[in-house]
């Protein structure tokens, strides 16, 4: 089933599930020169090991904001919802 998962923003790598901290601080001081780390969340399809990108956004009547992702390799669909800001349920 996809799954979101951390990447480094500026190449994509996609540390391992148990990586430490110190490794990924080290990715980015050898790979990028830098000892700023910039990650983010993406959608990641686990039957193409690649990363699914946005499709769409929309709105739902309740307010709850649905992200649609989409596998490039085998087509397979990703929904993330977010629910409204203040709600307590998210």
């Amino acid at each position: 089933m996809p799954d979101l998962v951390l990447v480094c923003r500026p190449c994509r790598w996609r540390p391992p599930a148990d990586t430490v901290m110190e490794a990924v601080k080290l990715h980015f001081e050898v790979e990028h020169d830098t000892a700023e780390v910039a990650m983010e969340m993406v959608a990641w399809c686990d039957r193409c090991d690649c990363e699914m990108p946005l499709e769409m956004t929309g709105t739902t009547r309740s307010g709850t904001t649905v992200h649609l992702h989409r596998c490039p390799h085998c087509h397979r669909r990703y929904e993330v919802r977010q629910a409204p800001e203040g709600d307590a349920r998210g």
